[in-house]
């Protein structure tokens, strides 16, 4: 995959939008935040789960890992957005552009 170096808070917009849609997410609904554990709240499901993945591996250009996956912070909106701008980084390191 491509790196896309997305911006952060445009790709944190969409996934919560996802989320919204996904979770039926009333507006107003005054649980819900960028910080609330999407899982334990009940606002994603396992078959959720993999549009989530899809939406932020599309967005930042990755492939996310098991280890990204099982990252304590992957359970919010702020700690998922966190986990992939560290792995896009972390791609753009490990396949710096070739310049020619």
């Amino acid at each position: 995959m491509s790196t896309v170096d997305p911006d952060p808070a445009v790709a944190a917009d969409r996934l919560e939008a996802l989320i919204c849609q996904l979770g039926h997410v009333s507006d107003g609904d005054p649980d819900f935040d960028r910080g609330v554990h999407l899982f334990t709240a009940g606002y994603v499901d396992s078959l959720d789960t993999i549009q989530v993945i899809a939406q932020v591996e599309s967005d930042f250009g990755i492939e996310l890992t098991e280890d990204d996956l099982l990252d304590p912070r992957f359970g919010t909106i702020d700690g998922i957005i966190a986990v992939a701008s560290e792995r896009a980084a972390a791609t753009d390191t490990a396949n710096p552009p070739v310049k020619g």
